[in-house]
């Protein structure tokens, strides 16, 4: 979401979400926040990558808490997937009061045969009180 609130404290989820993808088989995104604010718990599949009764699975490859930053691999088994939805839950508990970016940086998509699939970011801004 663009724009999120939360209380120190209180773990909630931020969706990342594809949007009008012809073909997904795997995702590495690099997930960067202000770890004086947030602290990251853990991500899960979403129901894109589970959907028409396909198996996901989420690894987090590398991580930096302390610096605020996640690299998060997303893999669809099977057939890949097409269309819009919930690629994966990213975890994280409100720290602090203060205000972080939660920006997805250098994403990587690849579709059948590992084909890269080019994208957009965004970013969303988390508020704790």
């Amino acid at each position: 979401p663009p724009e999120l609130s939360a209380f120190a404290g209180q773990e909630f989820a931020v969706e990342l979400l594809a949007d009008n993808v012809e073909s997904l088989s795997e995702s590495v995104v690099m997930i960067a926040y202000d770890p004086k604010v947030l602290e990251f718990k853990r991500a899960t599949e979403g129901e894109f990558l589970t959907r028409d009764g396909g198996k996901g699975s989420v690894t987090i490859a590398s991580a930096a808490p302390s610096a605020g930053q996640m690299t998060i691999h997303f893999q669809r088994e099977g057939a890949p997937v097409a269309g819009s939805g919930v690629l994966g839950m990213l975890f994280f508990q409100g720290k602090a009061p203060g205000s972080s970016v939660v920006e997805i940086q250098n994403p990587t998509v690849a579709g059948a045969g590992a084909k890269p699939i080019p994208v957009t970011a965004k970013r969303g801004q988390i508020k704790v009180r």
